[in-house]
């Protein structure tokens, strides 16, 4: 993730579209490697839904953190990078479940 993207989208300090997640960095960069859930967005085939259940702290205790990741190919690489990031009360359900394979 970029600093550009981590400041847009946390703020930092200054406005930004999900200041609610700035304390969540270090969670962030384990989900991508260690998430509960992943989905295949339903609204973009090159979008990834991750979650990390229940690891909202402070005022935002039991919420989900959700990271979308979008791969483009950049010449013969498929890249992935963060396109947003933000806290939720329910798991997404509109794409397919690619990892675990069950929901149990």
């Amino acid at each position: 993730m970029s600093k550009k993207t981590w400041t847009s989208k946390a703020g930092n300090g200054h406005p930004g579209i999900h200041p609610e997640i700035k304390e969540y960095l270090k969670k962030i960069m384990k989900l991508i490697q260690y998430p509960d859930y992943v989905f295949r967005s339903a609204k973009d085939e090159r979008s990834r839904v991750f979650y990390k259940l229940g690891a909202g702290v402070y005022d935002f205790v039991g919420k989900h953190l959700v990271v979308i990741v979008k791969y483009v190919q950049d010449k013969n690489i498929t890249k992935g990078y963060i396109s947003t990031m933000y806290l939720s009360r329910t798991i997404y359900s509109k794409g397919e479940i690619i990892w675990p394979k069950q929901i149990q």
